[in-house]
């Protein structure tokens, strides 16, 4: 789980997210998905 965690860090400092909050990135990439753009890779 802390890999996928770093890789979900990794994630939001592409996308100039601030990575202090970890659950920042799942709730956008969340977001996103639940509106039919896939940012997950399948």
């Amino acid at each position: 789980m802390m890999l996928l965690a770093d890789a979900v860090g990794c994630c939001c400092w592409l996308l100039l997210l601030a990575d202090a909050v970890g659950c920042c990135c799942w709730l956008l990439l969340l977001a996103v998905d639940g509106m039919g753009i896939s940012a997950l890779p399948h």
